[in-house]
């Protein structure tokens, strides 16, 4: 839904999923029983309101939930999202435009397996974020743009099984970063966007981290270009997979003072041609490394008591990797139909020296897909309807499964099995 407001408009649109009602209804008994109730709605609000010539402020909201309940299992779980935020744009001139934003967004994964008394894990990310972004046009060849973010975050990440904590880290760093890059038309076939950002991390608040950026463009005809860039990059937030959760299920870290921030050098090139201003095609290769990925290592049973886990390291080990691909652009923009397609070929790896055999080893990474090929299209019937599909095909993902579970015998619990 949507409509106007005081100079501006207004959109509201909300959706569900209905698979844990529609299939019981037309899928035999003893098959429905076997697939978990799932389903998922989100809801998005955003209204704006030019308040002059030169000023406008909007509002946005988003709140999505999945939920997933299979009782045969004793398996329950739920992840979401909340987001809202309050954004301020003012023309200064003809030549400076502002962007100011505030938001708020909380992100959450619950997972149980068992009841009460069974596994229990809960991931949670709170974010306060303060940003602003300018743009200056001092010429038709010259443009700067340069901003700030502040962050204050809180991250809870805590397993448990009966009244045992299996480990809890708990962190509340503040992130910050100030940047700036330019784009130089200097020459009449080569467009040049260097770029740096300065990244502050209250857990190493002495270390400065520095990020370097540079893109170019070279312009063989109007419609053909070569496209190049490179730069390194900083992360102090980590997404990590423990051995209790389904794999769809991504946990989230904040690097603490046991372990480095994650690093990556990147470099891209590609080749960009439009024919006719219909057809669109892309050729892109690159080349990542990465260092200080965090990896899973249980070093107990399941069920023992709490042990020191107040650091990262104490349950995740630091890994390197590298990543290289080629990806094949195709894509139609004008005419009744329209799409593209997509194809590519990946490899992905990771490094780890174990903590359990003190071995280097190369092994697949949880995002490694050899070949994945993307197609989406969309067809106008008429003035009133439109047709939209789309299909991935993708190679399997390496997977190492746990083998098996075990309870430990307790003496005297003749409870115990």
């Amino acid at each position: 839904m949507e409509g106007p407001f005081y100079n501006g408009a207004w959109l509201l649109s909300a959706r569900r999923t209905y698979f844990d009602y529609l299939l019981p209804k037309i899928l035999p008994a003893e098959t429905a029983e076997k697939i978990p109730p799932y389903y998922f709605y989100d809801l998005q609000g955003h209204v704006f309101s030019d308040l002059n010539e030169k000023d406008r402020i909007s509002v946005s909201i988003y709140r999505g939930i999945d939920d997933l309940i299979f009782d045969n299992l004793g398996l329950t779980a739920d992840w979401g999202n909340n987001t809202y935020s309050l954004s301020f744009r003012r023309v200064f001139n003809e030549k400076l435009v502002g962007n100011f934003l505030t938001a708020s967004s909380e992100f959450f994964t619950n997972f149980n397996l068992g009841g009460a008394d069974g596994l229990n894990s809960e991931n949670k990310i709170l974010d306060q974020t303060l940003s602003t972004n300018l743009t200056f046009f001092q010429s038709s060849d010259l443009e700067w743009r340069t901003g700030a973010q502040i962050k204050q975050l809180d991250f809870k990440y805590l397993n448990t099984f009966l009244e045992d904590t299996s480990f809890y880290i708990g962190e509340n760093p503040i992130e910050a970063g100030f940047y700036t890059k330019l784009k130089w038309k200097g020459f009449s076939r080569f467009i040049i966007e260097p770029g740096v950002r300065y990244n502050y991390y209250s857990v190493y608040s002495s270390t400065p981290y520095i990020d370097l950026r540079l893109g170019a463009k070279y312009l063989l005809t109007d419609d053909r270009y070569i496209n190049i860039a490179l730069g390194n990059y900083h992360q102090f937030i980590q997404t990590v997979q423990d051995d209790y959760n389904p794999t769809i299920l991504d946990s989230w870290l904040a690097v603490d003072n046991s372990i480095d921030p994650a690093e990556a050098q990147q470099a891209v090139i590609g080749y960009e041609e439009y024919i006719r201003d219909i057809y669109k095609i892309q050729i892109e290769a690159y080349y990542k490394t990465i260092q200080n990925m965090l990896t899973f290592e249980e070093f107990r049973s399941s069920t023992d008591a709490e042990v020191s886990d107040e650091k990262i390291s104490d349950t995740f080990t630091p890994a390197d990797g590298y990543a290289y691909g080629l990806e094949l652009f195709f894509q139609k923009t004008l005419g009744n139909l329209t799409g593209w397609i997509a194809y590519t070929n990946s490899v992905s790896r990771k490094i780890m020296s174990s903590q359990l055999t003190a071995k280097e080893k190369e092994y697949y990474t949880n995002w490694d897909r050899s070949h994945v090929i993307n197609i989406l299209g969309n067809y106008i019937l008429n003035k009133k309807w439109e047709l939209n599909w789309k299909w991935t095909w993708q190679s399997g993902q390496a997977f190492t499964p746990i083998l098996g579970y075990y309870v430990e015998k307790l003496p005297g619990d003749p409870g115990s099995t």
